[in-house]
């Protein structure tokens, strides 16, 4: 019996190495980064594919950036404003 329940705890502990990723379903999907450009395909495929996905990256990091600086000119907006009316009320 000894035996059985070593043998039970070792198959416990061996996980089975997995073959291939498993896909995400619904929006987990959708957030996930591209899948790498294949082998198959050509080198200036992947090359091509690879500098499209970076482009989009970077024009989204500007896109962000972009909203940084509006919410900060309209934070500086809202200080001056408060600002002025305390000098107005003081």
């Amino acid at each position: 019996m000894a035996g059985y329940a070593y043998a039970q705890q070792q198959h416990q502990q061996q996980q089975p190495a997995q073959k291939g990723k498993k896909r995400k379903k619904g929006a987990a999907a959708a957030t996930t980064d591209p899948a790498p450009a294949p082998l198959s395909m050509s080198y200036k495929a992947r090359k091509r594919r690879t500098l499209k996905a970076q482009k989009k990256e970077e024009k989204e990091k500007e896109k962000e950036k972009e909203k940084e600086k509006e919410e900060e000119k309209g934070k500086e907006k809202e200080s001056e404003e408060g600002l002025a009316r305390l000098t107005l009320e003081g």
